[in-house]
């Protein structure tokens, strides 16, 4: 078959999610074509999600767009998403189809404001459908500070399939008052 070169064109997607396929057929005009079938050599960016993907004789290949897939995300709690965050986690990061997240580092900047937490006072990262978390602060005390996430074991930064929650981890702390903002450093595997 002679190649289709005056096809091959970059498409778009503004819809997330969307991701780009490999036909059924080699012939666009036989009508079994969709919208996100692609030729070899031809790219799909999905404007949505900031993806990129290239059709090569092997299938389709993503290629990393902005940085890489390393990427970050600031989250800030308040007093009242803290104290309710056991019974109502906050994203942290949203899941990516395909994607696994792999969490480089974690900061939390915690201003302490009248009273300090109580009673249940480990943050975590947790998977939203895991039992356990993967990253732990403590978040008791007195003062404001500066703090890191640690591990609770090997390999546990990763999680997969599932977006990135942060929680209290055994029930929602019974007092305090004061706000944190969480810097989040990831890869996208």
């Amino acid at each position: 078959m002679a190649q289709q070169d005056s096809r091959i064109r970059i498409k778009r997607s503004t819809t997330t999610t969307t991701e780009p396929s490999v036909p059924s057929s080699s012939d666009h005009t036989d009508g079994t074509w969709t919208a996100t079938d692609l030729y070899i050599g031809e790219l799909f960016l999905n404007t949505a999600d900031d993806r990129l993907w290239v059709r090569t004789a092997n299938g389709v290949k993503e290629i990393p767009v902005g940085g890489g897939d390393i990427k970050s995300k600031t989250v800030t709690l308040s007093s009242a998403q803290i104290l309710d965050s056991y019974s109502t986690p906050i994203e942290a990061v949203a899941a990516v189809t395909g994607k696994k997240i792999q969490v480089i580092s974690a900061l939390c900047d915690y201003t302490y404001l009248t009273s300090p937490y109580a009673t249940y006072t480990n943050l975590i990262l947790i998977a939203e459908t895991a039992s356990t978390g993967q990253l732990r602060i403590d978040i008791s005390g007195t003062s404001s500070r500066i703090g890191s996430f640690t591990s609770e074991g090997a390999n546990d930064n990763i999680v997969t399939g599932d977006a990135l929650m942060l929680a209290a981890d055994s029930g929602n702390p019974t007092g305090g008052l004061g706000s944190m903002v969480i810097n989040i450093l990831y890869r996208l595997v």
